[in-house]
């Protein structure tokens, strides 16, 4: 089950509550991040299949041709992001730019959460402010605005394409701020020895968390719920289960279950999991299934952050009309 059909099926009552069956299924093995983006309310509904995260992946190969070094991606900023990418944009050709980035909805949480605040909140509210929405929309015009990114028609095009058709997969981009998966993908698209780091702003205050890209639910009407827990804990905790799923569903959430796959892996699966294992080491606020409206909220934010983009409404204004529309959606 995807994460966002997760939370319509939970406020429905139809899944069971997992904490009934503890017996059968011990989440105690699982990343703490994890294990609670299967919550809903504080009740746990579901199990993560796999892991993703946010992460930034880098072409050094274009930096070195660039004459750009590479910062720090243990202490860099969105600050040293911005002028890293610049500098590559001005010194290639045409066509080729630092950052291939498309700031999607899930950016705004992980801006949200660099600034303290977070989507959405335990109680299924949003939890981010109509401040932090605006310097987030600001930041992603800044970026076409100075060169760092194409401009707001390439951006638009580029929203949700396959990984061949990214910048950074026709080996056009330095950077690409993305979806910790995509590392093989692209790597395999572009032709290039790609690499993922932590994203720029981790250092001062994390943002980045771990996603669950796919979750093992049981019915609340189930006959069998203990033999159905067992069958779970066998999917997410065995590790020979694991080498039979390898990365198929995501990351394992279990650290002896990813240990067990790795020589089981090729170099760029094996980076994925190695990021996602330093990811599970850091203090990350925990996330939990997005509310029933959060589908409708990833709608909303392109639809007012292309506004900014093409110059049709301020970043303040956009900000405040992301925030009205997203709070009724959830409150609905």
């Amino acid at each position: 089950m995807v994460p966002y059909s997760t939370g319509v099926y939970a406020a429905r009552s139809v899944l069971l509550d997992l904490g009934t069956v503890e017996e059968s299924l011990d989440l105690s093995v699982m990343d703490e991040n994890a294990r609670t983006n299967g919550q809903v309310d504080g009740v746990q509904v579901a199990v993560t299949a796999g892991i993703n995260a946010p992460g930034m992946m880098v072409n050094r190969a274009l930096l070195e041709q660039a004459g750009v070094e590479m910062p720090d991606p243990e202490s860099w900023t969105w600050d040293d992001f911005a002028a890293a990418a610049v500098a590559v944009s001005e010194a290639t050709d045409d066509g080729i730019f630092g950052s291939g980035s498309v700031f999607t909805h899930d950016s705004i949480d992980l801006w949200a959460r660099q600034h303290g605040q977070i989507l959405y909140t335990t109680e299924g509210r949003i939890g981010v402010d109509v401040a932090t929405v605006q310097s987030f929309f600001e930041y992603s015009k800044m970026l076409f605005d100075t060169g760092a990114s194409p401009g707001a028609d390439a951006l638009v095009e580029l929203t949700d394409v396959g990984p061949e058709q990214t910048l950074m997969g026709r080996g056009l981009a330095a950077f690409m701020l993305t979806w910790s998966s995509s590392l093989t993908a692209l790597s395999e698209a572009a032709d290039a020895d790609l690499e993922i780091v932590k994203i720029p702003g981790e250092s001062v205050e994390p943002g980045a968390w771990l996603q669950s890209s796919q979750f093992y639910t049981v019915s609340a009407a189930t006959a069998s719920p203990e033999a159905a827990a067992g069958f779970v804990n066998f999917l997410i905790s065995d590790p020979e289960a694991g080498k039979l799923i390898l990365t198929d569903r995501g990351v394992p959430a279990v650290e002896s279950v990813r240990q067990a796959i790795l020589p089981e892996l090729s170099g760029t699966a094996q980076r994925e999991v190695e990021y996602i294992s330093a990811l599970g080491e850091m203090e990350l606020k925990q996330t939990w299934i997005g509310p029933a409206g959060s589908t409708a909220v990833a709608e909303i934010t392109p639809r007012h952050q292309n506004t900014v983009l093409f110059g049709d409404a301020t970043a303040q204004e956009a900000a405040q009309a992301w925030h009205d529309e997203a709070v009724a959606a959830v409150a609905g």
